[in-house]
Formats: C-alpha cells, sequence, structure tokens
C-alpha cells in the first residue's frame, strides 16, 4: 500500500490573502472540482488566532491581525520595507491508498496536520493560520474510476514573532528538502504512517500541485472530441497556467530586486549620515563603516542571484510560449484528423516543463561549482605570488650576505685590521644565516611544486565538470544568445 507524504511550497505577498481565501470558500467554480456524488467526503479547516490557539474567525481576520502585529514591531525598530513576501502556503499531499485506509476507519488525518503545523512553528518560528483539507478534487480515468487528490493548504505568516524577523531570507536549500522529512516525522508521531517521497533531485519529475489530475481530465477530454480539434487547443490552458505562474515567480523577483536597491541606498544614506556626524569618533565611524560595507556586499551578492534566476525563469517562459504556438499552429493543419497526435504534443510539452526546477537547480549547482573553482584558483594564485615575493626578498637577501661577506674578506685581507678569530666568528654566522635561507628557500620551492599540482588538478575537475553537462550548458547558452539577439 501506498504512503508517501509530500509538501510543496509557494510564498506570496500579503495581497494573495483574498485569492487563497477564495480558493478554500467558493469551490463550486473550480474546474478539477469532482461532482457531489464523486467527492470522498466535505472538507475541514482549521483556523489559528494570534496565540496559535484554534478559533472559529475567518483567515483574513487572523492575517489582518498578525500582520498588524508584525508592523509594529517592525515600525519601533525603524524597518518601514513594503511588498515583502508575507504568506507561505504547503500544499501537503497523502498517497490515496493509505489515506483512505485510515479515514474508512474513522481515524482523523488532521492530527498529522496539527502536529506538522506545530513542529513548522517550533523548529522554524513561522506562525499557523489555518489548515484547509481538501477532499473534493480528483478526476475519473479511462475506465470510470475516481481518483481522488488528497491534500492540504498549510497557510502560514511569513514572521517570528519570537525572534522578531522574517523567515524565509534566512532558510537554505537543505531547509526545503527537510520540510519533507518533517511532515513524515509530525504525522508518524501521532501515529500516521507516511514516508516522505523520492527527492525532486533523485526523481525525473517535479511535483506540481494538482497537475496529474489535470492532466489526466485534459487527456479524456480530447479523446471524447475528436470532431472538434477546438477542446485540444483549450487543452493548452495548463500550459499557460505554467507561463502565469513563471510571470509571478519573475515579478516576486524583480520586487526583490527593487526591495534589495532600496536596502542598498539606505545603507549609503546611512554611511553618509555617519560621515557627517560630529558625535563619533573616529575609530567609532570605523567600525561602522565595515559593518555597512559587509551588509551591503552581501546586498549585491544575493541581487545577482536574484537576477540570475529572474533570467532563467524569463527563458524558460519564452520557451513554453513558443511550443504552445507550435502546438496550435499544427492543430490548425490537422483539424477533425489527428487529434491523438496534438493529444500526445501536449502531454510530452507539459512533461517536459514539468522539470523546470530541476533544470534551475541544476544550473545553480553549475554556477556554485565554477564559482568555487574560481575562487579557489585566486585564492592558490594569491598564496603563490606571496610566496614568489618571500622567495625573491629571501634571495635578495642571500645575495647581500654573500655580497658583505666577499667584501669582509677582501677587506681582511687588505687592512690586515681584524683579528684570526673575528674573522671565523664572521665567516661562521654568515654561514649559518645562507644555509638557514637556502632550507627556506628550499621548503618554499616544495609548497610551490604543491601549489602547481592543485592548479592542475582544479583543472581537471573543471573540465570534467563541463564534460559531464555539455549537453544543458550548451542549450542553456544557446537559449541566453537567442535571447539577447532577439532583444538587440
Amino acid at each position: 500500500m501506498k504512503n508517501y507524504i509530500s509538501v510543496n511550497m509557494k510564498y506570496y505577498k500579503s495581497t494573495r490573502i483574498n485569492t487563497i481565501s477564495k480558493h478554500n470558500e467558493d469551490r463550486d467554480n473550480i474546474d478539477y472540482i469532482l461532482k457531489k456524488e464523486d467527492r470522498y467526503d466535505s472538507n475541514k479547516t482549521i483556523v489559528y488566532d494570534f496565540d496559535n490557539n484554534e478559533t472559529k474567525k475567518s483567515l483574513l481576520e487572523v492575517f489582518d491581525e498578525s500582520l498588524t502585529y508584525k508592523n509594529e514591531i517592525m515600525k519601533k525598530k525603524g524597518f518601514h520595507k513594503k511588498n515583502g513576501n508575507e504568506l507561505c502556503e504547503m500544499v501537503v499531499s497523502l498517497s490515496e491508498e493509505q489515506s483512505k485506509h485510515y479515514l474508512d476507519n474513522g481515524v482523523d488525518i488532521m492530527v498529522g496536520y496539527k502536529a506538522f503545523m506545530s513542529n513548522m512553528t517550533n523548529q522554524y518560528g513561522f506562525k499557523p493560520l489555518s489548515i484547509q483539507l481538501h477532499l473534493d478534487e480528483g478526476f475519473k480515468d479511462e475506465n470510470g474510476v475516481v481518483k481522488h487528490n488528497i491534500h492540504a493548504h498549510c497557510i502560514f505568516h511569513n514572521f517570528d514573532f519570537m525572534d522578531e524577523k522574517t523567515i524565509l531570507r534566512t532558510l537554505k536549500k537543505q531547509d526545503f528538502r527537510d520540510f519533507q522529512d518533517l511532515a513524515s516525522k509530525s504525522f508518524r508521531d501521532v501515529g500516521l504512517d507516511f514516508e516522505r517521497g523520492v527527492e525532486k533531485k533523485d526523481s525525473s519529475l517535479k511535483h506540481l500541485e494538482r497537475n496529474d489530475y489535470i492532466l489526466n481530465k485534459q487527456h479524456n477530454q480530447i479523446k471524447k472530441n475528436t470532431k472538434d480539434i477546438q477542446n485540444g487547443i483549450e487543452a493548452t490552458t495548463t500550459m499557460n497556467n505554467f507561463i502565469m505562474d513563471l510571470d509571478d515567480q519573475i515579478k516576486n523577483k524583480t520586487v526583490e530586486i527593487s526591495d534589495i536597491d532600496i536596502s542598498i541606498k539606505t545603507l549609503k544614506t546611512l554611511r553618509s549620515n555617519i560621515t557627517k556626524n560630529l558625535d563619533k569618533s573616529k575609530d567609532q565611524k570605523k567600525i561602522l563603516y565595515s559593518e555597512i560595507t559587509k551588509e551591503q556586499k552581501q546586498l549585491r551578492t544575493l541581487r545577482k542571484e536574484i537576477v540570475s534566476k529572474k533570467s532563467d525563469l524569463s527563458t524558460f517562459k519564452k520557451s513554453i510560449s513558443d511550443d504552445i504556438k507550435k502546438i496550435k499552429v499544427y492543430a490548425k493543419k490537422t483539424i477533425g484528423y489527428d487529434d491523438d497526435k496534438l493529444d500526445k504534443a501536449i502531454q510530452n510539452t507539459l512533461k517536459k516543463y514539468s522539470k523546470i526546477d530541476l533544470k534551475l537547480s541544476e544550473m545553480d549547482t553549475l554556477r556554485s561549482d565554477n564559482k568555487k573553482l574560481v575562487i579557489k584558483n585566486n585564492e592558490l594564485l594569491v598564496i603563490q605570488d606571496k610566496k614568489d615575493k618571500i622567495i625573491s626578498i629571501q634571495n635578495s637577501t642571500l645575495n647581500d650576505y654573500t655580497r658583505e661577506f666577499k667584501l669582509m674578506k677582501d677587506r681582511d685581507k687588505s687592512n690586515k685590521t681584524f683579528t684570526n678569530k673575528e674573522v671565523v666568528n664572521v665567516t661562521q654566522k654568515y654561514e649559518n644565516e645562507i644555509s638557514i635561507l637556502k632550507s627556506k628557500i628550499s621548503e618554499k620551492d616544495k609548497d610551490l611544486s604543491q601549489i602547481k599540482k592543485s592548479n592542475l588538478k582544479l583543472k581537471e575537475f573543471k573540465e570534467f565538470i563541463k564534460d559531464e553537462h555539455s549537453e544543458m550548458i550548451e542549450e542553456f547558452e544557446d537559449q541566453k544568445k537567442n535571447s539577447h539577439y532577439r532583444n538587440r
């Protein structure tokens, strides 16, 4: 019996709360909702107040209350940032077989979702807002058997009221993977046997919210309407939804870039004010300058990463749009004759773009590996340069000692003013120093040889990365070039 659990997370601006609330209340106008007689059961909702207790208030009310408290805190701290990501929505999906096994035997699966909400709050600081369990979604397969999509929308406010800070920007990629493990643990802790599914990086397909159900529904719709190819064209609606989702992500990235630009500008103003401040000492200003410079550097690095991600998303959006146009042109040429081919083209294209996150992740990994190689190589070059300078200085010192020693000997021969004992002592002194310097130079030569070997290994590793991912790198670079020429 399949017993998988998966978590798919998205984050939004505060204005998205109305859409989220409407999706969970106005269910009759959603096209993938099952007919009443086919629904497994009625949906269930839990809403949390500011103290994280269950309440009869609406999601809109508790979010407005939480957002008001958050804004008051940030105002006292002197922060006035707007348009940040305030909402986190986690769609926690369960295997149909295992879910029905529990529900048919009177087991309340909502206790697992409650445990997950509590653990997310305790471990990461998210403020819980609501759980909305959906038991009315699904589709009928080719044999008329109803397949239920059992899942819940777990809504959080992106703010830690204990530490008085936002959470999303502090998370790393590993944290998002750990959400899957935490979901499985939360359900198991309350006696519900669900285990995490396969990681995205180990799977050929990304989990897309509700996509499997939409694809199956469109598949049946196209099969039943072979005489009207327009139904096939309408099947591209799902791909248009891909584009809409990409548009949202691109807009989010644009806002994030704007927020960072504002922050950098604010820091610049702060630096100027510190310069004009006559009450602070030179040392105090130096410390403040250092802190501001460090934060500016971090913001600029983050900005570069976001700009790169935005560029990747725009490239994928263009590719999807081009494929939709190709399918529509093909449909016009084959109206009423080759519906199967049209159906297959749509299905294959959707499957291709269901790997968007996987491709973006691979490109991020390649960029990261290349960046590490460049940094490591630069560090080695700096070390090598320093050692070269040390060797040069020591060689120069050695030459100076040799010349001085020779002059002393010549002087002794000509003037005969030194005793034999003095000459022996001076000679021994300089011979010892020359010996020590030669030993140090020998050690530096060994270090230099080791650095050259490390550089060679780095070069071989870089070539290995290039060979292993050549196809994907070439494909992505071609897309970027084409996009560049079109923009020109």
